[in-house]
């Protein structure tokens, strides 16, 4: 049976995401051989078209350290397997270790690209309030009472003198 692997690559080893990979390593083999490895690179990555490239070059497998939910769906629904949680090795050693049966899958890394993202952002402003507002223009009330009160009666209570 002919299979054909799809493996996201960075430098000479499996992409840690596979939409931010820069060149995608596909490796054909045959009855349990590798029979064909060329390397390509994808195009630019928005929703859905690294899945549809996938399947226009005739993959049967997908192999990604992590991919979400959505893309995952994708795949499946173009007929390729996705086998998510794989090591970061070279796509050569991966696929003949999933030849093997001894390609390690860890299950829980399927979505691992969902968490950890902006749970820290919660923008620590809280405007302490404008303190600059306070003690301000509370001791200007303007002590003038004017104590003199205006003892300006001059006295002249009639003492006429006749």
């Amino acid at each position: 049976m002919k299979r054909k692997f799809a493996i996201p690559t960075e430098g000479k080893l499996l992409a840690g995401h596979f939409g931010h990979a820069s060149l995608f390593t596909f490796i054909e083999t045959e009855e349990g051989v590798i029979t064909k490895v060329e390397t390509l690179t994808p195009p630019e990555h928005r929703p859905g078209t690294i899945p549809k490239w996938v399947a226009e070059c005739q993959s049967t497998d997908i192999i990604v350290s992590g991919m979400g939910q959505h893309a995952s769906d994708i795949f499946v629904k173009k007929g390729i397997q996705v086998l998510a949680g794989a090591p970061r090795q070279t796509p050569q050693a991966l696929v003949e270790a999933y030849l093997a049966g001894k390609l390690n899958l860890d299950s829980n890394s399927c979505n691992h690209d969902h968490h950890n993202h902006d749970h820290h952002n919660h923008d620590h402003h809280h405007d302490h309030h404008n303190h600059d507002h306070h003690n301000h223009d509370h001791h200007n009330h303007d002590h003038d009472h004017h104590h003199g009160q205006h003892h300006d009666h001059d006295h002249h209570q009639g003492h006429h003198q006749h």
